[in-house]
């Protein structure tokens, strides 16, 4: 199954000469980062929403940092790359959490779905292949 998603991944991209990812390269940027991927899971994981505060996310670099195996300075200019691209707004109460932009809460529910239509169509064409196999 495995070697079917990668083929019918590596014949996606040569015949459309693009991937999911390149669709949003903010978060394209989190994900080309080393650990981003975790960090910019765990924020969407612990994504809240508050008429007071707007949307936030629990982000204490000691957790993080301790989660992940990498060094405080690490998680915090992944952060500070979120920042950067207009995603996080910055740390609130000691560091413990961080203020998201609308436009991060936008970019993500569109990888999300974009990510798992793509998941969908790897699967379909992985069992078109893996049938066409059996069957020659």
């Amino acid at each position: 199954m495995v070697e079917n998603v990668a083929r019918v991944t590596v014949e996606t991209y040569e015949r459309e000469g693009f991937t999911n990812l390149e669709l949003i390269p903010e978060i394209t940027a989190f994900l080309q980062r080393d650990f981003g991927h975790l960090i910019l899971s765990h924020l969407m994981l612990t994504l809240r929403e508050d008429p007071s505060l707007g949307a936030w996310a629990r982000a204490p670099a000691s957790e993080l940092y301790t989660r992940f195996g990498v060094s405080r300075a690490h998680v915090r200019n992944v952060l500070q790359m979120g920042e950067d691209l207009g995603l996080v707004k910055g740390q609130t109460r000691g560091g413990r959490m961080v203020r998201l932009t609308p436009r991060f809460v936008e970019l993500t529910r569109q990888w999300v779905a974009i990510d798992l239509a793509w998941m969908r169509y790897l699967a379909e064409g992985s069992y078109v292949h893996a049938r066409r196999h059996a069957e020659a």
